[in-house]
């Protein structure tokens, strides 16, 4: 499933910012409450009030959704993460420590927490490949 870069069309770059907000937040709610093999791009297409045309000219199929959708998360949280370690002078334990302290305030309707609870899920593309024993990396 992840590709090394995931990414939408250019078309979905160039949509209202409105519209591509609107999809972005489907598509939170839709990986968030099911598992993948249970999504439905009719349920996207219907929630997001775009046509299944243009979701596939956003998308190559549900995993290039699903694959951008962590990404764009990912990036959301690394980004905040960096917001509280500059606030703290670059003292990463501080940062850390405050980024902590905000998301144990969240409770688990908000966006934050979801895209959290996403993208620590347990998926096949964040498991770590098994190393021969060969391998000069465990010499």
């Amino acid at each position: 499933m992840m590709e090394e870069n995931p990414l939408p069309s250019t078309t979905f770059f160039h949509l209202k910012q409105e519209k591509k907000e609107k999809i972005d937040a489907v598509l939170l709610e839709e990986f968030f409450s099911k598992h993948i093999s249970q999504v439905k791009v009719s349920a996207i297409v219907e929630k997001s009030h775009i046509s299944r045309g243009a979701f596939y000219k956003y998308f190559q199929n549900l995993e290039d959704a699903y694959d951008y959708a962590i990404t764009n998360y990912s990036n959301q949280i690394h980004s905040a993460i960096f917001t509280f370690i500059n606030r703290n002078k670059n003292d990463f334990f501080k940062g850390i420590e405050e980024y902590l302290a905000w998301c144990s305030q969240w409770s688990p309707e908000d966006d934050h927490w979801k895209m959290i609870h996403l993208c620590t899920q347990s998926n096949a593309w964040t498991k770590r490949d098994a190393i021969p024993d060969d391998s000069p990396m465990i010499r």
